[in-house]
């Protein structure tokens, strides 16, 4: 009952004493809250949605500024190709996930949106990136003192009280779990999964090395140290191969993207960050067969033998979601629809067995939304791409260009990651830091 009331009480304080740290905690209750967490039907993330939704849309109707920020939007284009087009595929479906539909545009758009219309000054945006790096710091030591002590204390109760037969809530530290996988133990920290943990943390890494390469005190550039090599421990640990792949790709990108002297800074840092993390490679060496397995996959070894997905497994799923794709190609069969396909009688009990959770979200997209869908989030992320290059060549800046840089970064890498496994509840978290990034570069250039 805490885990359910204090949290959205404080929200609720601190929304109406100043708007912005209300959305703050809103981000925090998403990021550290499962919902599994609920107070009476709904989930305490989808009531804080609910209010700062409620209390926004008052403040478009009587604001004319807010109405003006929100048209201003520099992103909005490739945002409306894809809302126009999920509603287009709900309404060619009758209208089913209708209810589906608003609640994933809010959870995924809503916070972005906010930090663009209310974090309009510098310090807002430079206080949310400082808070989201405690926030990150906290999170990576928590699930590194899981790893060493094999325990999650956090997960386990939650786990204990909250989780129903509609919400399986799998953690790594129980014993029944570690008997039956191949891996060693997974760190997931605050999280309900180690992949939807690794995910976060490999969102966060690009901007952490930006913000290393800018600083120039002393004591601030040793935070941003500390911070990515937690976070890259992190990633590590959570023993997933897409959150690492992730990683790799992101950064491959970043060192593209950044200036020849700043590769140098990077290739030192990692040279030193290597030859201080020699005395753990003992610790690492239980992580190595995930490492090993995910170099055996890329060079076109179809098998896994560290069990969890596979190539092999990657295309029974494709040729499963394409032979219920292929039934409604343009508008697939709705958004939610992956919840109730073993209701459908039509679809065959070893087809649905090899989808084995759809974990794609080419697969979902597939599925539920269709070649529209598809398209839409293809185009989203192709437009928004070209939006965030295109800013950074008109930006003169070293911050902007630096922050922009780690967006595009984070984006290739967040794209792998959906492919590769899924979006598993981290598609808001990716637009909160495209949004973060945006709104600063303004703040940045508005100032100058």
């Amino acid at each position: 009952m805490i885990l359910s009331i204090f949290p959205l009480l404080i929200f609720i304080i601190l929304l109406l004493r100043n708007e912005r740290h209300g959305i703050i905690a809103a981000i925090i209750i998403d990021v550290l809250i499962p919902k599994a967490i609920t107070l009476g039907s709904m989930s305490i993330l989808n009531i804080a949605l609910s209010i700062l939704f409620l209390f926004y849309l008052i403040k478009f109707f009587s604001k004319r500024k807010v109405r003006k920020t929100i048209f201003e939007f520099p992103a909005k284009k490739p945002l409306q190709i894809l809302i126009f087009s999920l509603f287009i595929v709900t309404l060619a479906n009758s209208f089913f996930g209708f209810q589906d539909l608003i609640t994933e545009i809010l959870k995924r758009f809503l916070f972005g949106l906010l930090i663009w219309i209310s974090f309009n000054k510098e310090e807002d945006t430079s206080k949310m990136f400082k808070v989201l790096g405690i926030l990150f710091i906290v999170i990576a030591l928590y699930g590194f003192i899981g790893t060493i002590t094999n325990s999650n204390p956090y997960i386990e109760y939650i786990d204990k009280h909250y989780s129903t037969d509609d919400v399986d809530f799998i953690h790594y530290y129980d014993a029944e779990v570690r008997e039956n996988t191949t891996r060693t133990t997974r760190s997931q920290s605050f999280f309900n999964h180690p992949i939807r943990y690794g995910g976060h943390l490999a969102l966060v890494v690009p901007f952490v090395v930006s913000f290393l390469l800018l600083e120039t005190k002393k004591r601030k550039k040793f935070f941003y140290f500390i911070l990515m090599s937690l976070l890259i421990i992190g990633i590590i640990t959570s023993n997933s191969r897409s959150p690492i792949l992730q990683l790799m790709i992101s950064l491959i990108v970043l060192f593209l993207l950044i200036k020849p002297r700043d590769k140098f800074t990077v290739i030192s840092s990692s040279t030193v960050l290597l030859f201080l993390s020699l005395p753990a490679f003992p610790f690492f060496a239980a992580y190595s067969s995930t490492i090993g397995s995910l170099f055996e996959m890329l060079s076109g070894d179809t098998s896994s033998s560290i069990g969890g997905s596979s190539i092999e497994m990657r295309l029974n799923q494709l040729k499963a979601a394409y032979s219920i794709f292929i039934e409604s190609p343009i508008f697939g069969r709705g958004i939610g629809a992956t919840a109730v396909l073993d209701t459908d009688k039509s679809i065959s009990f070893r087809t649905l067995a090899a989808l084995h959770g759809d974990e794609s979200f080419l697969f979902q997209q597939m599925i539920t939304t269709g070649l529209v869908g598809i398209i839409a989030y293809t185009l989203f992320f192709g437009v928004l791409i070209s939006s965030l290059l295109k800013l950074r060549n008109h930006c003169f800046d070293k911050k902007s260009i630096y922050l922009l840089n780690s967006a595009v970064a984070s984006t290739a890498g967040y794209i792998i990651l959906i492919l590769a496994t899924g979006e598993l509840d981290t598609f808001y978290f990716y637009f909160i830091l495209m949004c973060l990034t945006i709104r600063t570069v303004y703040n940045i250039n508005l100032k100058n």
